[in-house]
């Protein structure tokens, strides 16, 4: 089994709870041929709000 820090995850960020949450249930799944679908990746820079305070409080 990979570790999760090799294991490359589409639209991921590496070093996150989520990331390894992600990695384990891909492998998880893999290894037992679990047909579940895996929860989408949270993307909250789409959001203008959630990506201006995230500037402001970069900058701040």
């Amino acid at each position: 089994m990979r570790s999760s820090r090799v294991l490359p995850v589409p639209e991921d960020v590496v070093f996150t709870v989520e990331h390894s949450v992600r990695a384990a249930m891909l492998a998880v799944y893999h290894h037992f041929d679990v047909d579940k679908e895996i929860p989408t990746m949270y993307h909250g820079l789409s959001d203008p709000k959630i990506a201006w305070s995230a500037l402001r409080t970069a900058f701040a």
